[in-house]
């Protein structure tokens, strides 16, 4: 009565179809016919209509209801709001893509590793590292990419952050790009967790010409 907003006197003995949308008529008729048949039909995700018209997103188990012989009488349905659920999800997507833009527009060097294995990386980060494609630096660690001079402050500061998850302060590093050139940058870092597991996002800026400005 409170998922669909119908009394019991108002739903007993109506078609089932009244509380399905139109467009998922065809679905309801496939289950039912797999119950007829004795199929099982798995918990699925669907949509049904309330009595004042608005859908609602509902997970469903259906199952048969069966005589002491075995013949199929009827079925019964358990529904589950899960429309919070599917909000969540959606904002959630809708979120990584908002992210997933901006980084791609950035005109800095952006990329994320974890347990030192580069994971993922931005155009602007291919382009910087002198490769063509993600492949050549996806699963390598941060240490090939940066001059040997530099690499225990990284290892200090971006590949082993402290606990408190605080993000690392501004540094001038030095990075070897792929064709072996060296390119000063500008690198801040900032941890996060990721699947359970600490990561590291880490945006560099390529300052070569204003360090040339500056010894001119």
């Amino acid at each position: 009565e409170r998922l669909y907003g119908y009394s019991r006197q108002e739903i007993l003995g109506q078609s089932v179809y009244r509380l399905i949308p139109p467009d998922r008529h065809d679905e309801a008729r496939t289950v039912l016919a797999k119950i007829r048949n004795g199929e099982s039909v798995p918990v699925f995700e669907t949509v049904r209509q309330r009595k004042n018209g608005a859908l609602i997103e509902v997970s469903l188990g259906i199952s048969p209801v069966k005589e002491a012989n075995g013949r199929i009488l009827g079925t019964s349905a358990i529904a589950r709001d899960i429309s919070e659920r599917k909000r969540a999800e959606r904002a959630l997507r809708e979120s990584e893509d908002r992210y997933r833009r901006l980084v791609e527009m950035s005109p800095d060097a952006l990329f994320i590793h974890r347990e030192n294995r580069i994971v993922f990386v931005n155009s602007a980060c291919l382009k910087l590292f002198g490769a063509a494609k993600a492949e050549q630096v996806l699963g390598k660690s941060p240490t090939d990419f940066i001059d040997r001079d530099y690499v225990a402050q990284v290892n200090e500061w971006t590949i082993r952050p402290g606990s408190n998850q605080e993000p690392v302060r501004l540094a001038e590093e030095k990075i070897t790009r792929l064709d072996g050139k060296s390119v000063d940058v500008d690198v801040v870092a900032s941890p996060f967790v990721e699947q359970g597991v600490t990561a590291i996002q880490v945006i560099c800026r390529d300052v070569s010409q204003r360090k040339v400005l500056e010894e001119q």
